[in-house]
């Protein structure tokens, strides 16, 4: 009896070896496989100190034991990667035991890479989709300074590229083809300065004219625009100087330092109220004054308005009071006579019973020779 127990007892510990001999010869493989298919280098990092470098067409293995499986025999991974063509970092794996996973890290897009060598800072630079009604925004935290370089990822597609330099040049670029794992080289040489450019609409129905520097006056058509290029003997600052029949004269100082173009549309400021002396007696004085107004004010003649002779003045639109006194002593008064904007209005001074009327044959007909003499005229 006792020796079959024996016997039985060496048995079972020999079917017991042999179940674990079976077990190792058969392991529960699981792990995951990941291939570095961009043609740059990409770090993988599961944190914790686990991580790997692997370059173009590498590959790199991690086996997980089964302690590691969940109940469901599941195992979840996050992993971050981050290379030159990667634009997100952040992923995550579910591995399911005895399971092998391969993961391949493709291109997400391509680099710009942009060689500033035109010999000025580039302060600005967008690139936006080709077609896109707005920059985006800058891609520079600083100016990217004369002889530096920087790149920049993006997705696949066909961009527009503005730089805005420092002395004032934009430049863009369009049709810029970005493919993944290409690099697109964009170097900008120096770059030539601009010719100043100017010019300038007459949007009123009156004369206008105009110089630049104080060269002689130049006239703008009705409804046209004067475009000139400015040449070597214009700085950075051109004095302009304008006036017209519906505008008031105007200088203003035009800053080409900054910006290499000036447009102006003229528009008109006022009407015009002109006097016409049909008389034989000189008008010594011509007092323009706002119908609200408690006194006439200042004479805006300088001399006198000999027979015959017809003077103008820019006048704010509005109602007006004129009183005109000739070299008899003789004086005339006319109350609330409108001034419209970028109209005419026609006083005569008529000789048969020196009075002063508005023309109806002349109200609202615009005079495109300069006036005699012409001043601004405002309400107070």
């Amino acid at each position: 009896m006792k020796k079959f127990l024996i016997m039985m007892l060496v048995l079972g510990l020999s079917l017991m070896m042999i179940s674990c001999d079976d077990s190792d010869s058969d392991p529960i493989t699981s792990k995951v496989t990941f291939r570095n298919d961009t043609d740059a280098n990409i770090f993988i990092d599961f944190g914790a100190g686990m991580n790997n470098n692997l370059i173009p067409d590498e590959t790199w293995s991690v086996s997980y034991p089964v302690i590691d499986f969940d109940i469901n025999d599941e195992l979840t991974r996050d992993f971050d990667v981050t290379g030159d063509f990667i634009l997100g970092s952040a992923h995550t794996f579910v591995l399911d035991k005895g399971e092998e996973l391969f993961i391949n890290i493709d291109a997400d897009g391509g680099i710009l890479d942009v060689l500033n060598n035109s010999g000025y800072s580039i302060n600005s630079l967008y690139v936006y989709l080709a077609g896109s009604s707005s920059f985006g925004a800058n891609l520079l935290d600083d100016p990217l300074l004369n002889g530096n370089r920087d790149r920049w990822l993006h997705q696949s597609g066909e961009y527009s590229v503005r730089a805005e330099f420092s002395n004032g040049v934009d430049l863009t670029l369009d049709g810029v083809i970005i493919t993944a794992n290409n690099v697109v080289d964009l170097e900008y040489t120096t770059p030539e300065d601009p010719d100043k450019t100017f010019d300038i609409t007459n949007n009123t129905a009156g004369f206008l004219s105009y110089n630049l520097d104080e060269e002689s006056n130049a006239n703008v058509p009705i409804g046209e625009t004067v475009s000139r290029v400015l040449d070597d003997s214009f700085g950075d600052t051109v004095n302009l100087y304008y006036n017209g029949l519906y505008v008031f004269e105007t200088y203003m100082d035009l800053d080409y330092a900054t910006n290499q173009a000036y447009h102006g549309d003229i528009t008109p400021e006022g009407g015009a109220l002109w006097v016409e002396n049909s008389t034989t007696d000189a008008i010594t004085e011509v007092y323009i004054s706002a119908s609200d107004a408690s006194d006439w004010g200042v004479d805006y003649v300088s001399g006198s308005i000999a027979e015959g002779e017809t003077f103008a003045w820019t006048v704010e639109a509005g109602s007006w009071d004129i009183k005109i006194v000739d070299d008899s002593g003789e004086s005339i008064e006319v109350y609330d006579v409108e001034i419209t904007n970028n109209q005419s209005t026609t006083l005569e001074y008529t000789s048969s019973k020196k009075e002063l009327r508005i023309n109806s044959d002349k109200k609202n007909k615009a005079h495109y020779n300069y006036p005699s003499h012409g001043t601004r005229v405002e309400a107070n």
